[in-house]
């Protein structure tokens, strides 16, 4: 069966200016040696920080840290907590927005103004195969190929994460943005207007939008759970679900157009479920404007 590519997704989602395969992480000043540190932690929390990140999952159970350009603010404060690595960039309540424009990143903070290209730090981290990483302020974060991610999100920036073997778990609060190119299968909660886009999922996907959030997939398959609050929409282009239960509490609209073999749909509100085709048996429950549509 013919897989939807992320590039051709992301043209047809959003405009041929983001149709490009997985971007490589943001290079590091040539003149600038890495000098690493290395901690005895299994994941990783970096906060309050502008920064781009660059985290290479290993065959390592210990993380290195190197941060490779300073930039024009303080150095960040780092610790060891309870097995986990701690990166405190000290902005907390100073980032006042960020913008992603191509592969310009440019971060407005209320005491250094507005920070963008060698303004900001790049943090690199090597981490266990099994990666654990939240990141929270303003933050460009690139994560190489995982056996499995654990990746928490808040604030705003943008997140690209390249292949997952095994599960991915992904948790969004505010307004970042992240393109997950391939995982095993997939874990994602959106709360706040950060948008997802996905290539492809291959044994499971559970997505959960709590506000005006979207997410976009150009290829799931097996069991597939959807529950949404709000305004935001999900799309599945192509795949077959197992099963496929959708909740929308909402005006969120649900599509999938590829087959699933049962679908079980509540609807309170004003939210749509389209499926383009079910071989088995169909459930649904509405209470509200919303309709359940199958087959057109």
């Amino acid at each position: 069966m013919r897989v939807m590519t992320l590039a051709a997704l992301l043209a047809f989602s959003f405009g041929s200016a983001a149709a490009q395969a997985p971007p490589g992480a943001p290079a590091a000043p040539a003149s600038v040696a890495r000098q690493w540190m290395r901690y005895e932690a299994a994941e990783v929390n970096v906060r309050d920080v502008a920064a781009l990140v660059r985290v290479t999952p290993e065959n390592r159970s210990d993380v290195a840290l190197a941060i490779i350009n300073p930039g024009r603010l303080p150095a960040p404060e780092v610790r060891v907590t309870r097995g986990r690595l701690v990166v405190d960039g000290g902005l907390r309540r100073q980032i006042r927005s960020c913008r992603v424009t191509g592969n310009e990143f440019e971060v407005h903070t209320a005491r250094q103004g507005r920070l963008r290209g060698a303004d900001l730090p790049i943090i690199e981290l090597r981490v266990p195969e099994h990666a654990v990483v939240s990141a929270g302020g303003a933050v460009r974060l690139h994560l190489a190929p995982a056996a499995s991610a654990d990746v928490s999100l808040a604030g705003c920036g943008d997140a690209d994460i390249v292949r997952v073997e095994g599960e991915a778990k992904l948790a969004l609060a505010g307004s970042p943005d992240v393109r997950l190119y391939d995982a095993g299968s997939a874990e994602v909660s959106v709360a706040g207007s950060g948008d997802v886009v996905v290539g492809v999922v291959r044994s499971g996907l559970t997505v959960s939008i709590a506000g005006a959030g979207d997410f976009v997939a150009a290829h799931v398959d097996g069991p597939t759970n959807i529950a949404m609050q709000g305004a935001g929409d999900v799309t599945i282009r192509e795949g077959n679900a197992t099963t496929l239960s959708v909740a929308i509490a909402g005006a969120g609209d649900f599509t999938h157009n590829g087959s699933a073999r049962r679908l079980d749909a509540v609807i309170v509100g004003g939210g749509d479920v389209h499926v383009r085709s079910v071989t088995g048996e169909v459930n649904r429950r509405v209470l509200g404007g919303g309709e359940v549509v199958v087959g057109r």
